[in-house]
């Protein structure tokens, strides 16, 4: 699962793939993200960890790990 997640004044974003549900990961970013003073800690899926000020965050896009079709294969 890819995890976007957008810092307040920071024109980059943090894209971390991570091995949560696209369930889970929504949980954990609704449950963080209603606490003004707190940390979320997210792993990737090699195992690094990201500690992310909730009070930072900006916005969070949780997508698909799935690979876009690139060329004709799709058509």
């Amino acid at each position: 699962m890819n995890i976007k997640i957008g810092l307040i004044e920071s024109p980059r974003e943090l894209v971390i793939n991570s091995e949560l549900s696209h369930d889970e990961a929504v949980k954990l970013v609704k449950d963080v993200l209603g606490k003004a003073d707190d940390v979320v800690e997210l792993a990737d899926a090699k195992g690094r960890k990201y500690l992310v000020r909730t009070n930072a965050i900006a916005y969070v896009e949780v997508g698909s790990s799935e690979q876009p079709i690139v060329g004709f294969g799709g058509a």
